[in-house]
């Protein structure tokens, strides 16, 4: 079945606004147009702003090619030490250590993240 990993949208001024997860609400005031844009509902539903001046959205599911998938996909990270503040990294830009050590020992992932880091590393070795 068909799961919603990645939801965003790509402002006029370029700004990215992703929406992780349920109630995950996002807002910017676009430089270019002055609008106020915001979306919110991350993999469980999508609601956003309607503009004069439309922005781009990203939806990539489960289907959708991994290329395009670890461009957007975000993990939140406290750092290799766990002392950092909490922040966020696309999947394109972890390390593959990192990969490894999350699926060595977040043994609570769904099945989808295990076959999409799975998946990132065989993009790597490819």
């Amino acid at each position: 079945m068909e799961k919603v990993l990645v939801s965003g949208m790509i402002c006029p001024d370029g700004t990215i606004l992703y929406s992780r997860h349920r109630h995950d609400y996002k807002e910017h005031v676009d430089v270019i147009t002055g609008e106020w844009m915001m979306i919110d509902g991350g993999t469980d539903y999508v609601k956003s702003s309607v503009n004069n001046v439309r922005a781009q959205y990203i939806s990539l599911t489960t289907e959708s090619p991994h290329v395009e998938i670890r461009e957007h996909f975000g993990w939140g990270t406290y750092g290799k030490d766990g002392k950092e503040p909490l922040h966020e990294i696309l999947l394109k830009d972890m390390e593959t250590g990192h990969l490894e050590a999350v699926m060595r020992t977040q043994t609570h992932l769904a099945p989808v993240l295990v076959k999409l880091f799975e998946s990132e590393l065989n993009f790597r070795n490819s």
